[in-house]
């Protein structure tokens, strides 16, 4: 794989340790599907707790999480709202 650590999203680095779907993740993890699907979309960011959990199943590295590409910014949701000098 040609990524390069600093723009590696947690789905990438998982893979290259054999977790290749987000059931596996949730199941061995032991949290939601939601989480787990946040996690492999990179919506999530990898706090404390869940870097040591990634640590103690997988063996990942620390500074390999670290190093990973934040979370996105959320998406505003719903329509973008009128400007007040648009109303008629």
């Amino acid at each position: 794989m040609s990524v390069t650590l600093g723009t590696m999203k947690l789905r990438d680095l998982l893979e290259q340790y054999g977790v290749l779907c987000i059931k596996k993740l949730c199941t061995d993890l032991g949290i939601s599907r939601q989480y787990g699907w946040n996690l492999w979309h990179a919506n999530q960011g990898v706090g404390p707790v869940m870097m040591e959990k990634l640590h103690t199943r997988y063996g990942i590295p620390y500074a390999d999480l670290m190093a990973l590409e934040p979370a996105t910014e959320p998406k505003p949701r719903g329509r973008p709202r009128k400007h007040p000098n648009d109303a008629a």
